[in-house]
């Protein structure tokens, strides 16, 4: 290891310390073992936390043992992150907007770093369309919905068009499986076709937002 990346490391250790004054096994094997190239990411991410902290009115909750599980979790995250805006959503689930939190609402957080670990930032893009009132992330609301293939569309059309559509078709059924699967979703029973925001889903879009949605 350089003397250059050794002092980033400690630079790292000594930001992360202001969160995990005890640094865990896990904390030190993740600074020691990100390779160079992705330590910027860490460096955001925990500027990232800075900067929500100190908008807190009210810090004596970070100072709760289930916080540090938390800044543990989402620090693991964070270093496989490959976009900013997951960074951020990890840093919203492990900074509440609002204190007091109370013992529920950070066991929930912790459970939402989890699903966040098993979603793409294309299927939580997904889950965001499902609210219109949600104006603090980019949506495009012609992506990963559904595309109607007619008959004309097959008599007409190339089989590479085809293919690009069914691909399209079936990157969204992904998508909605893996909502599904988190109760995120669920399917609109009522007008039979079609799928609603759950109340989980709105938890969690709450968690990474700081808004929540209409359902």
């Amino acid at each position: 290891m350089s003397g250059k990346n050794a002092e980033k490391r400690v630079k790292l250790s000594e930001g992360i310390s202001r969160f995990l004054p005890e640094s865990s096994f896990m904390i030190n094997y993740v600074i020691d073992h990100t390779p160079a190239k992705r330590m910027g990411r860490l460096f955001e991410y925990v500027s990232l936390l800075n900067a929500r902290v100190e908008m807190l009115e009210d810090k004596v909750e970070l100072e709760d043992e289930d916080f540090e599980y938390l800044v543990e979790d989402s620090i693991i995250e964070a270093s496989k992150s490959k976009s900013k805006q997951r960074r951020e959503w990890l840093a919203s689930i492990t900074v509440p907007g609002v204190a007091p939190v109370s013992e529920d609402e950070w066991e929930y957080r912790i459970k939402c770093i989890e699903i966040l670990a098993n979603l793409s930032d294309e299927e939580v893009y997904c889950l965001l369309n499902h609210s219109s009132s949600i104006s603090t992330t980019r949506l495009d609301k012609t992506r990963g919905w559904h595309i109607s293939i007619t008959i004309k569309d097959r008599a007409t059309l190339s089989e590479h068009e085809l293919f690009t559509r069914y691909l399209l078709n079936e990157r969204f059924s992904r998508y909605q499986n893996s909502l599904l699967r988190f109760g995120l979703i669920e399917k609109d029973e009522l007008y039979g076709s079609g799928y609603l925001l759950t109340q989980a889903g709105a938890l969690f879009i709450y968690a990474i937002s700081g808004e929540l949605p209409d359902r």
